[in-house]
């Protein structure tokens, strides 16, 4: 991790001089106190290009309308379509958010089971009309995302095996992170991929600093695995587990072995 030197924020890809966020600074410990405080945001604002300043505000709007949730006016009737449209509203604040810790990335469509999409496609119905929704990271070793493509990602202990592994400090629920704090996500993950994320805002949503921690495992969904473009394509190991077939068949079947799956 690299730190930066005024606000002790983490980023990945390390930190430009004179392009804090103001709410890093504000975040600071110990604090800058409310004299420097206002003095370094001063020379900051003054020190930032006229686009820049103008980029680092349109960032804040974005990054409160993705906490606040966006109503989805996306097409219910397929999970494909649903897919699409949380892309096309959020994709560019996606990659944005990511770019510090991840720099450029690939996203690559989850090869979720069919029941893990049904399950958040009737959820979003359920929420109608015109459910909020927020992009969010997941972040959690490798290994465990063969078994999340193929359940969901789940809260350990309810109707299933799973272990609390990092902690509930902030109650019991799937840990997620915000879209300007994918840093938060980046702990807990391994080999600089992270699962995006879609939060379904319908009262199961609380915000602990940068995270969100959903109550209801349906009410979040992974839609993309996100990597760094320049790492080799190995999503297809993947790969959501074959239907048994009564002939046999040349197809390869992957095996999906059971994981636990600690969040954040």
């Amino acid at each position: 991790w690299a730190f930066c030197g005024l606000c002790r924020a983490p980023h990945g890809g390390g930190h430009a001089p004179g392009y804090c966020q103001p709410r890093d600074l504000q975040k600071r410990r110990p604090a800058l106190g409310a004299v420097r405080l206002e003095e370094v945001s001063k020379a900051q604002e003054s020190a930032k290009p006229p686009d820049a300043a103008q980029s680092e505000r349109d960032w804040d709007r974005t990054v409160a309308a993705a906490r606040a949730g966006q109503r989805f006016d996306g097409d219910l009737r397929s999970f494909d379509s649903v897919r699409s449209a949380f892309l096309d509203a959020w994709g560019p604040a996606v990659r944005r958010g990511l770019s510090d810790t991840l720099g450029h990335v690939r996203l690559t469509q989850a090869p979720l089971a069919r029941e893990v999409q049904q399950r958040f496609l009737a959820a979003l119905k359920q929420a109608t009309p015109r459910p909020k929704v927020s992009p969010a990271f997941h972040g959690t070793p490798e290994a465990n995302h063969p078994s999340i493509f193929r359940r969901g990602l789940l809260i350990p202990g309810q109707g299933n095996e799973l272990r609390v592994v990092n902690g509930m400090a902030h109650g019991r629920g799937i840990y997620t992170a915000c879209v300007d704090a994918a840093w938060l996500s980046y702990s807990f993950s391994s080999r600089n991929r992270l699962l995006v994320c879609a939060v379904l805002h319908a009262g199961c949503v609380t915000f602990p600093y940068d995270a969100m921690v959903v109550s209801y495992a349906s009410h979040v969904i992974p839609l993309f695995e996100a990597a760094r473009a320049d790492l080799p394509r190995q999503l297809a190991v993947h790969a959501a587990p074959q239907p048994r077939l009564k002939k046999k068949s040349t197809l390869p079947i992957v095996n999906t072995a059971d994981d636990d799956e600690p969040s954040g």
